[in-house]
């Protein structure tokens, strides 16, 4: 894509977005009414694609961190502002529409996984 407003330009064509100034809010409307929180933002050349899964206090880290693993999205567990968030994060030169929608739908799908296996409910 080449530029973070190329990648803006590109999530608000195939997505509901909400500007942040800093990035881009979505919400996904999943399967049994459930609902899941999607943050994209730019750090230097990469575009990072993150879903929050809880307050940290309210997660078991080892549990968190064994049932990502079994997932098959890219990316991986982070700490952020104290919420445990799943990210991904991608090269803006060399990434492609098809590439960031797919890292999204992974993203989101990963974090609902985690938050159904951990029993955390649906608060994001």
């Amino acid at each position: 894509m080449g530029t973070w407003n190329d990648v803006k330009a590109y999530v608000r064509q195939n997505f509901k977005t909400e500007d942040l100034g800093d990035g881009l809010k979505l919400v996904f409307g999943l399967d049994g009414g459930r609902s899941q929180l999607v943050f994209l933002y730019q750090t230097g050349a990469w575009v990072t694609v993150a879903s929050p899964i809880s307050p940290i206090e309210k997660v078991d880290a080892n549990m968190a961190l064994v049932t990502s693993a079994m997932g098959t999205a890219p990316g991986g567990l982070a700490i952020d502002s104290g919420l445990v968030i799943y990210a991904c994060t991608l090269y803006i030169d060399s990434i492609q529409g098809p590439e960031l929608i797919e890292a999204i739908e992974l993203v989101t799908l990963a974090v609902d996984g985690i938050e159904k296996e951990l029993g955390l409910g649906d608060d994001w």
